[in-house]
Protein backbone atom coordinates (compact mmCIF):
# COMPACT_ATOMS: atom_id res chain seq x y z
CA UNK A 1 0.00 0.00 0.00
CA UNK A 2 1.22 3.48 -0.86
CA UNK A 3 2.59 5.52 2.06
CA UNK A 4 0.80 8.76 2.70
CA UNK A 5 0.29 11.82 4.87
CA UNK A 6 -3.23 13.26 4.88
CA UNK A 7 -4.02 16.74 6.10
CA UNK A 8 -7.51 16.06 7.44
CA UNK A 9 -8.45 19.35 9.05
CA UNK A 10 -7.19 22.86 9.77
CA UNK A 11 -8.49 24.30 13.02
CA UNK A 12 -8.10 28.05 13.42
CA UNK A 13 -9.04 29.83 16.61
CA UNK A 14 -8.08 33.49 16.91
CA UNK A 15 -4.27 33.53 16.50
CA UNK A 16 -3.67 29.76 16.53
CA UNK A 17 -3.62 27.20 13.72
CA UNK A 18 -3.70 23.49 14.46
CA UNK A 19 -3.20 20.84 11.80
CA UNK A 20 -4.87 17.44 12.18
CA UNK A 21 -3.23 14.86 9.95
CA UNK A 22 -2.87 11.13 9.45
CA UNK A 23 0.36 9.24 8.68
CA UNK A 24 0.67 5.74 7.22
CA UNK A 25 2.47 3.21 9.42
CA UNK A 26 5.69 2.88 7.39
CA UNK A 27 6.66 6.54 7.73
CA UNK A 28 5.44 7.23 11.27
CA UNK A 29 9.02 6.74 12.45
CA UNK A 30 9.89 10.13 10.91
CA UNK A 31 7.44 11.96 13.17
CA UNK A 32 6.80 12.46 16.85
CA UNK A 33 3.22 11.99 18.13
CA UNK A 34 2.72 15.68 18.89
CA UNK A 35 0.45 18.39 17.55
CA UNK A 36 1.56 20.71 14.79
CA UNK A 37 0.40 24.08 16.00
CA UNK A 38 1.42 27.59 15.02
CA UNK A 39 0.64 30.67 17.09
CA UNK A 40 0.69 33.97 15.26
CA UNK A 41 0.72 37.36 16.95
CA UNK A 42 -2.64 38.30 15.47
CA UNK A 43 -5.99 36.83 14.49
CA UNK A 44 -5.74 34.56 11.44
CA UNK A 45 -9.35 33.31 11.28
CA UNK A 46 -10.04 35.22 8.05
CA UNK A 47 -7.08 33.62 6.26
CA UNK A 48 -8.34 30.97 3.79
CA UNK A 49 -7.37 27.35 4.38
CA UNK A 50 -5.67 27.27 0.99
CA UNK A 51 -3.11 29.71 2.42
CA UNK A 52 -3.01 28.23 5.93
CA UNK A 53 -2.13 24.84 4.41
CA UNK A 54 1.18 26.24 3.12
CA UNK A 55 3.23 26.13 6.39
CA UNK A 56 2.21 22.49 6.89
CA UNK A 57 2.91 21.54 3.28
CA UNK A 58 6.34 23.20 3.20
CA UNK A 59 7.59 21.21 6.20
CA UNK A 60 6.15 17.89 5.02
CA UNK A 61 7.13 17.93 1.35
CA UNK A 62 10.83 16.96 1.72
CA UNK A 63 9.78 13.89 3.73
CA UNK A 64 7.23 13.01 1.05
CA UNK A 65 9.91 13.26 -1.63
CA UNK A 66 12.56 11.08 -0.01
CA UNK A 67 10.08 8.40 1.11
CA UNK A 68 8.19 8.32 -2.22
CA UNK A 69 4.92 8.95 -0.42
CA UNK A 70 1.76 10.89 -1.22
CA UNK A 71 0.68 14.11 0.47
CA UNK A 72 -3.07 14.67 0.41
CA UNK A 73 -4.33 18.23 0.95
CA UNK A 74 -7.99 19.37 0.87
CA UNK A 75 -7.17 22.78 -0.64
CA UNK A 76 -4.06 24.73 -1.54
CA UNK A 77 -3.10 28.06 -3.06
CA UNK A 78 -2.65 27.85 -6.83
CA UNK A 79 0.59 29.78 -7.15
CA UNK A 80 2.19 27.76 -4.38
CA UNK A 81 1.01 24.49 -5.92
CA UNK A 82 2.45 25.50 -9.28
CA UNK A 83 5.78 26.46 -7.71
CA UNK A 84 6.36 23.10 -6.01
CA UNK A 85 7.90 21.36 -9.02
CA UNK A 86 10.07 24.42 -9.62
CA UNK A 87 11.67 24.59 -6.17
CA UNK A 88 11.83 20.78 -6.03
CA UNK A 89 14.36 20.98 -8.90
CA UNK A 90 16.70 22.83 -6.53
CA UNK A 91 16.76 19.81 -4.23
CA UNK A 92 17.19 17.41 -7.14
CA UNK A 93 20.20 19.32 -8.48
CA UNK A 94 21.70 19.79 -5.01
CA UNK A 95 21.47 16.10 -4.06
CA UNK A 96 21.95 13.97 -7.20
CA UNK A 97 22.54 10.85 -5.08
CA UNK A 98 18.98 11.00 -3.70
CA UNK A 99 15.86 10.19 -5.69
CA UNK A 100 13.13 12.74 -5.05
CA UNK A 101 9.80 11.11 -5.87
CA UNK A 102 6.43 11.29 -4.17
CA UNK A 103 3.17 12.98 -5.11
CA UNK A 104 0.89 15.72 -3.87
CA UNK A 105 -2.85 15.41 -4.36
CA UNK A 106 -4.99 18.50 -3.84
CA UNK A 107 -8.79 18.42 -3.99
CA UNK A 108 -9.24 22.15 -4.60
CA UNK A 109 -6.60 24.47 -6.03
CA UNK A 110 -7.56 28.06 -5.29
CA UNK A 111 -6.18 31.32 -6.67
CA UNK A 112 -5.52 33.96 -4.00
CA UNK A 113 -4.70 37.56 -4.95
CA UNK A 114 -4.09 40.76 -3.01
CA UNK A 115 -2.86 44.26 -3.80
CA UNK A 116 0.70 45.26 -2.93
CA UNK A 117 0.95 47.11 0.40
CA UNK A 118 4.43 48.35 -0.63
CA UNK A 119 5.92 46.75 2.49
CA UNK A 120 8.25 43.78 2.55
CA UNK A 121 8.77 40.96 5.03
CA UNK A 122 12.27 40.01 6.21
CA UNK A 123 13.02 36.85 8.12
CA UNK A 124 15.05 38.09 11.04
CA UNK A 125 17.06 36.28 13.69
CA UNK A 126 19.31 39.17 14.68
CA UNK A 127 22.35 37.54 13.08
CA UNK A 128 24.79 38.85 10.48
CA UNK A 129 22.86 37.60 7.44
CA UNK A 130 19.51 38.84 8.73
CA UNK A 131 20.82 42.26 9.77
CA UNK A 132 22.51 42.76 6.40
CA UNK A 133 19.21 41.95 4.65
CA UNK A 134 17.30 44.31 6.94
CA UNK A 135 19.52 47.30 6.18
CA UNK A 136 19.51 46.48 2.46
CA UNK A 137 15.72 46.83 2.36
CA UNK A 138 15.28 49.46 5.05
CA UNK A 139 13.62 51.86 2.56
CA UNK A 140 10.95 49.26 1.72
CA UNK A 141 9.32 49.62 5.15
CA UNK A 142 10.31 46.10 6.25
CA UNK A 143 8.38 43.99 8.73
CA UNK A 144 10.60 41.50 10.53
CA UNK A 145 9.50 37.92 11.17
CA UNK A 146 11.13 35.74 13.83
CA UNK A 147 10.16 32.15 14.59
CA UNK A 148 10.17 30.69 18.08
CA UNK A 149 10.92 27.05 17.44
CA UNK A 150 13.72 27.45 14.91
CA UNK A 151 16.90 27.80 17.00
CA UNK A 152 15.20 28.38 20.36
CA UNK A 153 13.05 25.44 21.47
CA UNK A 154 9.38 26.21 22.17
CA UNK A 155 9.86 24.84 25.68
CA UNK A 156 12.52 27.47 26.44
CA UNK A 157 10.46 30.49 27.47
CA UNK A 158 13.31 32.36 29.16
CA UNK A 159 15.56 32.06 26.13
CA UNK A 160 12.78 33.18 23.82
CA UNK A 161 11.91 36.18 26.01
CA UNK A 162 15.51 37.37 25.68
CA UNK A 163 15.47 36.90 21.90
CA UNK A 164 12.19 38.79 21.56
CA UNK A 165 13.42 41.58 23.83
CA UNK A 166 16.67 41.82 21.86
CA UNK A 167 14.87 42.12 18.52
CA UNK A 168 12.37 44.73 19.72
CA UNK A 169 15.08 46.89 21.33
CA UNK A 170 17.45 46.45 18.38
CA UNK A 171 14.98 47.40 15.65
CA UNK A 172 13.30 50.64 16.77
CA UNK A 173 10.68 52.05 14.41
CA UNK A 174 10.35 48.69 12.67
CA UNK A 175 7.27 46.47 12.94
CA UNK A 176 8.14 43.05 14.38
CA UNK A 177 6.17 39.83 13.95
CA UNK A 178 6.75 36.77 16.13
CA UNK A 179 5.48 33.24 15.58
CA UNK A 180 5.59 30.22 17.87
CA UNK A 181 5.70 27.04 15.79
CA UNK A 182 6.08 23.33 16.52
CA UNK A 183 7.44 22.73 13.00
CA UNK A 184 10.62 21.10 14.33
CA UNK A 185 9.02 19.43 17.34
CA UNK A 186 6.81 17.18 15.20
CA UNK A 187 9.65 15.83 13.07
CA UNK A 188 11.99 13.05 14.16
CA UNK A 189 15.25 14.48 12.86
CA UNK A 190 17.27 11.59 14.33
CA UNK A 191 15.55 9.01 12.13
CA UNK A 192 15.61 11.30 9.12
CA UNK A 193 19.34 11.84 9.59
CA UNK A 194 19.78 8.05 9.54
CA UNK A 195 17.72 7.92 6.35
CA UNK A 196 19.92 10.40 4.48
CA UNK A 197 23.37 9.73 5.98
CA UNK A 198 24.24 7.11 3.34
CA UNK A 199 23.73 9.62 0.55
CA UNK A 200 24.76 13.07 1.78
CA UNK A 201 27.02 14.74 4.34
CA UNK A 202 24.17 16.78 5.76
CA UNK A 203 21.66 16.80 8.59
CA UNK A 204 17.93 17.08 8.05
CA UNK A 205 17.42 20.56 9.44
CA UNK A 206 20.27 22.30 7.65
CA UNK A 207 20.14 20.33 4.44
CA UNK A 208 16.44 19.74 3.82
CA UNK A 209 13.95 21.54 6.07
CA UNK A 210 14.87 24.99 7.24
CA UNK A 211 14.61 26.95 3.98
CA UNK A 212 11.07 26.31 2.81
CA UNK A 213 10.18 25.21 6.34
CA UNK A 214 10.69 28.79 7.50
CA UNK A 215 9.30 30.42 4.38
CA UNK A 216 5.93 28.69 4.59
CA UNK A 217 5.14 30.41 7.89
CA UNK A 218 5.10 33.78 6.14
CA UNK A 219 2.17 32.96 3.85
CA UNK A 220 -0.70 33.82 6.28
CA UNK A 221 0.98 37.10 7.28
CA UNK A 222 1.51 38.07 3.65
CA UNK A 223 -2.17 37.43 2.97
CA UNK A 224 -3.28 39.54 5.95
CA UNK A 225 -0.91 42.45 5.30
CA UNK A 226 -0.87 42.24 1.47
CA UNK A 227 2.88 41.75 1.32
CA UNK A 228 4.22 40.74 -2.08
CA UNK A 229 7.95 40.48 -1.27
CA UNK A 230 9.53 38.15 1.26
CA UNK A 231 13.29 38.22 1.83
CA UNK A 232 15.06 35.27 3.38
CA UNK A 233 18.70 36.09 4.20
CA UNK A 234 21.39 33.99 2.52
CA UNK A 235 23.65 31.87 4.69
CA UNK A 236 26.25 31.15 2.04
CA UNK A 237 27.44 32.94 -1.10
CA UNK A 238 27.95 32.28 -4.79
CA UNK A 239 31.64 31.59 -4.03
CA UNK A 240 30.91 28.74 -1.57
CA UNK A 241 31.54 25.84 -3.94
CA UNK A 242 30.24 22.41 -2.94
CA UNK A 243 28.19 23.69 0.00
CA UNK A 244 24.72 22.25 0.46
CA UNK A 245 21.95 23.99 2.39
CA UNK A 246 18.15 23.85 2.34
CA UNK A 247 18.07 27.63 2.01
CA UNK A 248 19.53 28.29 -1.43
CA UNK A 249 18.60 30.57 -4.34
CA UNK A 250 17.80 27.52 -6.48
CA UNK A 251 15.07 26.67 -3.95
CA UNK A 252 13.95 29.87 -2.21
CA UNK A 253 13.68 32.02 -5.34
CA UNK A 254 11.10 29.68 -6.83
CA UNK A 255 8.67 29.68 -3.91
CA UNK A 256 5.48 31.67 -4.58
CA UNK A 257 2.08 31.96 -2.94
CA UNK A 258 -0.89 34.30 -3.39
CA UNK A 259 0.58 37.48 -4.89
CA UNK A 260 3.89 36.97 -3.05
CA UNK A 261 7.35 36.19 -4.38
CA UNK A 262 10.24 34.98 -2.22
CA UNK A 263 13.79 36.31 -2.65
CA UNK A 264 16.97 34.67 -1.37
CA UNK A 265 18.77 37.83 -0.32
CA UNK A 266 22.44 38.76 -0.04
CA UNK A 267 23.89 35.80 -1.93
CA UNK A 268 26.37 38.11 -3.64
CA UNK A 269 27.95 39.18 -0.34
CA UNK A 270 30.50 37.24 1.71
CA UNK A 271 30.04 37.15 5.48
CA UNK A 272 32.86 39.67 5.83
CA UNK A 273 31.12 41.89 3.26
CA UNK A 274 27.94 41.76 5.31
CA UNK A 275 29.74 42.69 8.52
CA UNK A 276 31.44 45.55 6.68
CA UNK A 277 28.02 46.76 5.49
CA UNK A 278 26.61 46.60 9.03
CA UNK A 279 29.59 48.52 10.42
CA UNK A 280 29.29 51.13 7.66
CA UNK A 281 25.55 51.47 8.30
CA UNK A 282 26.09 52.02 12.02
CA UNK A 283 28.74 54.65 11.33
CA UNK A 284 26.68 56.52 8.72
CA UNK A 285 23.44 56.51 10.69
CA UNK A 286 25.00 56.83 14.14
CA UNK A 287 23.07 53.67 14.91
CA UNK A 288 24.29 50.74 16.98
CA UNK A 289 22.66 47.64 15.57
CA UNK A 290 23.70 44.70 17.71
CA UNK A 291 24.07 41.10 16.58
CA UNK A 292 22.79 37.78 17.95
CA UNK A 293 24.72 34.99 16.25
CA UNK A 294 25.10 32.22 18.82
CA UNK A 295 23.33 28.87 18.49
CA UNK A 296 25.41 27.18 21.21
CA UNK A 297 23.57 28.78 24.11
CA UNK A 298 19.89 28.30 24.88
CA UNK A 299 19.74 31.62 26.75
CA UNK A 300 19.06 33.74 23.67
CA UNK A 301 22.35 35.68 23.87
CA UNK A 302 25.94 35.38 22.60
CA UNK A 303 28.18 32.98 24.51
CA UNK A 304 31.35 34.75 23.21
CA UNK A 305 33.24 31.44 23.15
CA UNK A 306 31.83 29.25 20.36
CA UNK A 307 33.46 29.33 16.93
CA UNK A 308 30.63 31.38 15.42
CA UNK A 309 30.75 33.99 18.18
CA UNK A 310 34.50 34.45 18.06
CA UNK A 311 34.46 34.47 14.26
CA UNK A 312 31.98 37.36 14.37
CA UNK A 313 33.96 39.15 17.07
CA UNK A 314 37.14 38.98 15.01
CA UNK A 315 35.31 39.98 11.81
CA UNK A 316 34.03 43.13 13.52
CA UNK A 317 37.48 43.80 14.94
CA UNK A 318 38.93 43.45 11.44
CA UNK A 319 36.94 46.55 10.47
CA UNK A 320 38.45 48.51 13.32
CA UNK A 321 35.20 48.43 15.28
CA UNK A 322 34.59 47.49 18.91
CA UNK A 323 32.67 44.17 19.17
CA UNK A 324 31.29 45.36 22.53
CA UNK A 325 29.19 47.86 20.56
CA UNK A 326 27.64 44.95 18.66
CA UNK A 327 26.47 42.81 21.57
CA UNK A 328 29.64 40.89 22.45
CA UNK A 329 31.90 40.67 25.51
CA UNK A 330 35.21 39.50 24.04
CA UNK A 331 38.09 38.04 26.02
CA UNK A 332 40.91 38.07 23.44
CA UNK A 333 43.29 35.87 25.43
CA UNK A 334 40.58 33.23 25.64
CA UNK A 335 39.76 33.66 21.95
CA UNK A 336 43.42 33.09 21.05
CA UNK A 337 43.50 29.94 23.16
CA UNK A 338 40.25 28.60 21.69
CA UNK A 339 41.34 29.24 18.11
CA UNK A 340 44.72 27.62 18.57
CA UNK A 341 43.60 24.65 20.64
CA UNK A 342 39.90 23.90 20.20
CA UNK A 343 39.00 24.72 16.60
CA UNK A 344 39.21 22.80 13.36
CA UNK A 345 38.82 24.90 10.21
CA UNK A 346 36.94 22.81 7.66
CA UNK A 347 36.39 23.71 4.00
CA UNK A 348 33.36 25.85 4.88
CA UNK A 349 34.79 27.73 7.86
CA UNK A 350 38.36 28.17 6.60
CA UNK A 351 37.48 30.63 3.78
CA UNK A 352 35.53 32.75 6.29
CA UNK A 353 38.55 32.98 8.58
CA UNK A 354 40.84 33.73 5.64
CA UNK A 355 38.53 36.61 4.69
CA UNK A 356 38.84 37.97 8.23
CA UNK A 357 42.63 37.73 8.07
CA UNK A 358 42.61 39.54 4.72
CA UNK A 359 40.52 42.33 6.26
CA UNK A 360 42.94 42.52 9.21
CA UNK A 361 45.81 43.05 6.79
CA UNK A 362 43.87 45.69 4.84
CA UNK A 363 43.28 47.58 8.08
CA UNK A 364 46.75 46.97 9.47
CA UNK A 365 47.40 50.65 10.04
CA UNK A 366 44.26 50.95 12.17
CA UNK A 367 44.96 47.78 14.13
CA UNK A 368 48.74 47.83 14.50
CA UNK A 369 48.59 49.39 17.96
CA UNK A 370 45.79 47.20 19.24
CA UNK A 371 47.59 44.84 21.63
CA UNK A 372 44.51 42.64 22.03
CA UNK A 373 44.76 41.25 18.50
CA UNK A 374 48.42 41.55 17.39
CA UNK A 375 48.73 37.76 17.60
CA UNK A 376 46.06 37.31 14.92
CA UNK A 377 48.26 38.72 12.15
CA UNK A 378 50.55 35.69 12.50
CA UNK A 379 47.90 32.99 12.86
CA UNK A 380 48.32 29.91 10.65
CA UNK A 381 45.05 28.02 10.22
CA UNK A 382 46.64 25.14 8.33
CA UNK A 383 49.17 24.62 11.11
CA UNK A 384 46.36 24.63 13.70
CA UNK A 385 44.44 22.08 11.62
CA UNK A 386 47.44 19.75 11.43
CA UNK A 387 47.96 19.98 15.19
CA UNK A 388 44.26 19.32 15.78
CA UNK A 389 44.31 16.25 13.51
CA UNK A 390 47.38 14.85 15.25
CA UNK A 391 45.65 15.25 18.60
CA UNK A 392 42.47 13.66 17.22
CA UNK A 393 44.42 10.66 15.94
CA UNK A 394 46.15 10.21 19.31
CA UNK A 395 42.82 10.25 21.09
CA UNK A 396 41.41 7.70 18.63
CA UNK A 397 44.37 5.38 19.16
CA UNK A 398 44.01 5.72 22.93
CA UNK A 399 40.29 4.85 22.75
CA UNK A 400 40.94 1.85 20.51
CA UNK A 401 43.61 0.54 22.92
CA UNK A 402 41.22 0.93 25.85
CA UNK A 403 38.46 -0.88 23.99
CA UNK A 404 40.86 -3.60 22.93
CA UNK A 405 41.77 -4.35 26.55
CA UNK A 406 38.17 -5.04 27.57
Amino acid sequence: MEDYIKLKKIIKIKNEVKYQYEISDNIKKYFYPSDFTIKYGENIEEVPNSILAIPFTCNILPIIWITNSTLEIPELDRDFFNSIEEFKKGYINMYPSITFKGNIKVENIIKNEYEDSKQCLCFFSGGVDATSTLITHIKEKPITLTLWGADIKTSNENGWDKVKEFIIENTPNIENKFIKSEFRTIINEVNLNKKIEKYVSENWWHGFQHGIGLIGHAAPLCYIHKITKVYIPSTFTKDDVGVTCASDPTIDNYVRFGSTKVYHDGYEFSRQDKIQRICDYNQKTNNKLKLRVCYMTDKGNNCNECEKCIRTIMAIKANGENPADYGFSPDYKKIKYILENKCYFNNIILPLWNNILEQFNKNKNRLKDDEDVQWFFNIDFNKINKRYLRFYKRVNRFIKRKIGRK
